[in-house]
Order: structure tokens, then C-alpha cells, then sequence
């Protein structure tokens, strides 16, 4: 099967660096504080565990809040609260966030004490606000020289109190007047790891649309997904490792919207056209696998009761919410073009009115640098397939590349545990056929690998190459996949990419 392949990277496999990216436990979790400049570490050292103290103070960016909440609509300057949120082994559990109110001067201190497994996130938010664009501003981060922010503190290395000094509200980030640099001794983590968790937890911004999109009281939540895709031949890893640049990213993207328990209608409402759902894109768009094609935009929205009247239904757009209450439902579909950065809007239309249920603010949607480069920012696997003369498949090797802004290259990971950290949900999934022998194949299909992200063995005999013996099973394709904040990256060798 054909596909739109385009290389990831235009950069040669020459500057694909072995560099060892040390970064060991940088999303662990503990407890973090960083000292005000001048303090001394030796007056300032903790243990894990222990409590600490997060100061700071609002600086440029930021506006008191009104008191009815309906500042003007400028994506969340108006704030009145700041909360810690848990990251655990890369899973992020908003309904545990700790927040405190900010005081009348800006001045914000929240003390916490994180597990011994827990990094945390900073966000700026709004309870009493009633525009969703408002509920949030964002993270506080510490900036380094190059302009990257950490976001994801890794308190588990923390070694004294943190006081972030003024953060200024730049482009939804609120940046500590402290550099990066000038806080490496608050932590017992190198530079380089500290450097190495900034670089990779960008897609970890989107954590404040779990809390804008939360309705703790009437238990409404929508949770934004996407998936990206990127394949190469199964021939190109047999008996060799398979160069990271050579992926191609499938073009497009699949999104996934879940709506949990809507407040104002439910999944059989939508089906039976009561209420139509309409999707605002922040940039011009095309559903794949359309015809004729259809195009949405921010002036022109996607509306699923068109998508059932000129696609013959609403599958495969809608389905029910297996794991949500009943009324809960799915909104997916695939796109022509990459995931653009930007403000998504979900509305819920019925006569009389326009109700808006969502807004994702999906500033790091992109996983590429930008053009004419277009690397992939995030985790990249090199895979070797080890197979014997007889084609017989007898291991799958990984190696696990990342983006390192500072030198432009892919280095590989000496270490790693801030992977782990960061990413969740890897898997490898195998997918066998055996031929009948009379034209049709039967398959077996089974996620063979949950745990071990550098090596694993096939579940029983399987073969590579254009055929097997006879009654034994051919390898039609293998799946590696993880996600990083609710956003899947899977790449696949086929047998015939």
C-alpha cells in the first residue's frame, strides 16, 4: 500500500551525532527548590521528601482578575490562583493539583511536598473565570541561554527552596527572571540533564487544556489526542541498524477529541442530528480520505452532521465512549496536513444557539523543527531485526535517538531514564498473516512488548521476507509506539511501506 512518505530530516546521516544525552531521572519527582540569588547551597540543602516552598511574584503580562471573572479575551492573563500538578512516570493527574490563591500584590507561595517518584508543573490559572481563554495562562518555566524552557521540574533533585524572583507572561509561558542557569546548583542533576528534560517536555504545555476543559461540577471533561505516523521498510532494518533520519512521516495526523459526560447533550443527541458538533481549527485543514474533499477552517468550521451528509454517515467520525459514562462519545479523523500549533475549539450547535464545550491550546501540536530542516524534536527509535539464514526472526533491537537543539543533530540516548520518564504507554505490536493457499491470509496481531524499550524476542516462530514456510507465519509489519502527553508517535516498518 502506497502511502505519502517524506523524510523527517533534511539533514545528513553524517551529523547524526553518537552523542551521549545523559538524562538520567530528569522527570523523576521529589521535591525542588531553588535558591534566590545570593543564597548559599549550604544554607539551603534538604532531603528528598521534606516539604518546600515555591515563591514568586507576577510580573509584565499579567492583569488583577474582575471580580465577575470576565476579563477581556487574551488566553489567560487574568489569573488569581497558582497550582503545583503531579507528573508520575509521565502520567499527568490534574484532578491532584494543589493550588493556592495569589496574593492582591501578585506574590504567590505555595509550599508542597512531592512523593519520591513526582515531578511537577506550575500553573497560572483562574477558578471563577467563565471564558474557557481565561481559566489558564500557563506554566512557569525557567529559561535557558537558548531560549529553552523547562517546564517539567524535577523536584526528586531539588536541593533547596525555589523562588522563581518576577515571571514576565511571554506567548503563554510565564518566564522566571531566573535563568536556568543560574539555578544548576539548586538541584542535584548536571546541567546537561537539566538541559536534556527542557529540551523534551514541550509537549507537556498542553497539560493546562486538562484543566481548562474540566468542569468539576458537573464532572463535563474533553481530552484532545493526537497521533502521528512514520514508516519505513522492514528490508532497510534486517541485519542492520536503520538510520534515524531515513523515517518518513506519513503527512497528515489523526486527532481525537473525548467527550466525557457533555453537560448539555449526549452521544445519541449528535447521532440523531439534535446536535451538531462543530471543530474550529487554528489553520485551514483537510479531512483525509474524503470525497469530495472536505476542507475546514477557522472561518469555516468542520460540522460532523456535513461530514454525514456527504460521507454516507457518521462513521467512522463518532462513536461511543467505552470508558466513559453513558452519553459520552468519541469525535475522531484523520488530516491531510501536519498538526499546525495553535487554538482548536470544539461547539456544541442545536437550534436556537452555540454553545462552546472545548478550547485546546495545542502551542507544541508540531513535532518538527521548521522548514527547510524538519526534524523530529522528540524520541526516535533506530531499529535492527535480527534474522536468521532461514528468515526467521530472532530479536528486535532498539536504539533511541533525540533532538538536540544546541549542536542541530540526533544523539544517541546513553541513558534512558528521562525517556521513561517522560514517555508512557510504549508498546511493540507485531502483525503476522499466514497464507491459506488459496488467496486469503489469516492474521495474528498481538502487542508482543510492554516493558523493554531496547530489545525483545518474538512470541513464537515468525518469519521476514516474501514468504515463509509453509503453515508458519510471515511478518507483514512491526509497531513501535509511545505517546508523550496524550500525543502518540508510532512508527512502523512494513513489509511494503
Amino acid at each position: 500500500m502506497k502511502r505519502n512518505r517524506t523524510p523527517i530530516s533534511g539533514i545528513p546521516s553524517a551529523v547524526v551525532q553518537s552523542f551521549s544525552l545523559i538524562v538520567a531521572a530528569a522527570l523523576s519527582y521529589g521535591t525542588m527548590t531553588l535558591a534566590s540569588c545570593g543564597d548559599s547551597l549550604a544554607d539551603y540543602t534538604r532531603d528528598p521528601g521534606e516539604p518546600m516552598t515555591i515563591r514568586g511574584v507576577l510580573g509584565a503580562g499579567f492583569r488583577a482578575a474582575t471580580t465577575d471573572g470576565k476579563a477581556s479575551r487574551s488566553i489567560g492573563s487574568a489569573v488569581t490562583h497558582i497550582g503545583s500538578i503531579p507528573i508520575i512516570a509521565g502520567s499527568v493527574d490534574i484532578g491532584q493539583m494543589q493550588g493556592v490563591p495569589i496574593g492582591d500584590d501578585g506574590a504567590f507561595n505555595i509550599t508542597v511536598t512531592p512523593g519520591g517518584d513526582e515531578s511537577d508543573m506550575l500553573l497560572l490559572y483562574n477558578p471563577t473565570a467563565t471564558a474557557l481563554e481565561e481559566k489558564a495562562a500557563g506554566f512557569v518555566s525557567l529559561r535557558a541561554a537558548d531560549g529553552a524552557d523547562l517546564v517539567v521540574f524535577p523536584l526528586f533533585s531539588a536541593r533547596r527552596d525555589l523562588d522563581f524572583g518576577s515571571v514576565d507572561l511571554a506567548e503563554g509561558i510565564a518566564v522566571s527572571q531566573e535563568s536556568l542557569e543560574s539555578q544548576e546548583d539548586s538541584f542535584s542533576l548536571s546541567f546537561d540533564q537539566l538541559m536534556e528534560t527542557a529540551y523534551h517536555d514541550n509537549l507537556f504545555k498542553h497539560v493546562k487544556n486538562l484543566y481548562v476543559n474540566r468542569d468539576r461540577a458537573t464532572g463535563q471533561e474533553y481530552i484532545e489526542r493526537t497521533q502521528n505516523y512514520f514508516t519505513e521498510a522492514i528490508a532497510s532494518a534486517q541485519n542492520a541498524w536503520l538510520p534515524v533520519e531515513t523515517w518518513a512521516h506519513t503527512s497528515g495526523f489523526n486527532i481525537r477529541i473525548d467527550a466525557f459526560s457533555p453537560s448539555d447533550h449526549d452521544y445519541d443527541d449528535v447521532v440523531s442530528g439534535v446536535v451538531d458538533i462543530e471543530i474550529v481549527p487554528p489553520t485551514g485543514l483537510t479531512v483525509k480520505n474524503t470525497a469530495p474533499p472536505v476542507a475546514f477552517s477557522p472561518d469555516s468550521p468542520l460540522s460532523l452532521a456535513y461530514l454525514r451528509s456527504t460521507q454516507g454517515g457518521y462513521a467512522p467520525w463518532i462513536a461511543p465512549l467505552p470508558e466513559g459514562t453513558p452519553g459520552s462519545y468519541i469525535v475522531g479523523f484523520d488530516c491531510e496536513e501536519d498538526p499546525p500549533n495553535g487554538v482548536w475549539r470544539v461547539n456544541a450547535v442545536r437550534a436556537g444557539g452555540r454553545a462552546e464545550k472545548a478550547l485546546f491550546d495545542m502551542e507544541a501540536a508540531s513535532p518538527f523543527t521548521p522548514a527547510p530542516e524538519r526534524a523530529f524534536m522528540y524520541y526516535i527509535p533506530s531499529i535492527m531485526l535480527s534474522v536468521g539464514a532461514d528468515g526467521r526472526l530472532a530479536a528486535v533491537d532498539l536504539r533511541w535517538y533525540a533532538w538536540n537543539p544546541a549542536v542541530r543533530a540526533y544523539g544517541a540516548i546513553g541513558d534512558l531514564t528521562t525517556f521513561l520518564r517522560l514517555a508512557q504507554a510504549f508498546t511493540t505490536t507485531i502483525t503476522k498473516k499466514k497464507d491459506n493457499g488459496d488467496g486469503t491470509f489469516t492474521y495474528n496481531y498481538a502487542n508482543e512488548n510492554w516493558n523493554n524499550v531496547t530489545r525483545f524476542v518474538p512470541a513464537g516462530a515468525c518469519f521476514v521476507g516474501s514468504t515463509a514456510p509453509e503453515g508458519e507465519l510471515l511478518v507483514e509489519r512491526i509497531d513501535i509506539v509511545y505517546q508523550i502527553a496524550g500525543v502518540l508517535y508510532r512508527f512502523t516498518l512494513f513489509d511494503n511501506p
